[in-house]
């Protein structure tokens, strides 16, 4: 997937959930502050306002996604987010509505089930890209039992079937050091406790 992000870089990506900036931190380490996108922002939450700042974030807008949508009119290469559990559809919905061509959100594997979501997922199925091993969301490096994938949807191909894309593995070594250096950063994301509403 990597690859694919490298090659959207050049034009603007836009994160519609973006908390303090941890997924906006973790692609600038990977593909670099200078090399790497430029990026808008939407939070509801006016105190993460100086963490965007701090990231350099281009444009911030403070308030309701849904309901005011992204901080700029020109067309995103990716919007990317990892949206609460609950508000998933709401933030996929929203982000296809909007001028882009990749919307891609990370979520539990189970989120591709239930029978609310089935009308959208058998007409609009996502690329997944599943992450082999389980991330932390914890600062003791604690993982859940879920299996997470990137899900991506293109607009140029929306409504064919998803093709499924095991990623690689990444050596326990690597995440150790990855995990030690994000705790000393104190950059662990924050996320509630979402539960999945009776499908």
């Amino acid at each position: 997937m990597l690859e694919h992000a490298q090659a959207l870089s050049k034009g603007p990506w836009l994160e519609p959930g973006a908390g303090e900036g941890n997924l906006i931190r973790g692609v600038q380490d990977l593909l670099g502050t200078d090399s790497g996108p430029v990026w808008d922002a939407c939070e509801l939450r006016p105190e993460c306002e100086s963490h965007l700042n701090a990231l350099g974030v281009r444009n911030i807008s403070i308030g309701d996604y849904f309901v005011n949508g992204p901080p700029s009119e020109e067309e995103y290469a990716m919007i990317i987010s990892n949206p609460p559990f609950s508000l998933a559809m709401e933030f996929i919905r929203r982000s296809l509505e909007s001028k882009t061509r990749f919307v891609v959100m990370l979520q539990r594997m189970n989120y591709i089930g239930s029978e609310r979501r089935h009308p959208f997922m058998s007409t609009c199925p996502p690329d997944l890209y599943v992450l082999p091993n389980r991330p932390s969301f914890k600062a003791d490096g604690s993982t859940d039992s879920i299996e997470y994938a990137w899900f991506v949807w293109d607009k140029m191909t929306l409504g064919s079937p998803g093709k499924y894309t095991l990623l690689d593995l990444t050596p326990k070594e690597e995440r150790k050091a990855e995990h030690e250096r994000i705790k000393n950063n104190g950059i662990f994301p924050v996320f509630p406790e979402d539960e999945e509403e009776a499908a």
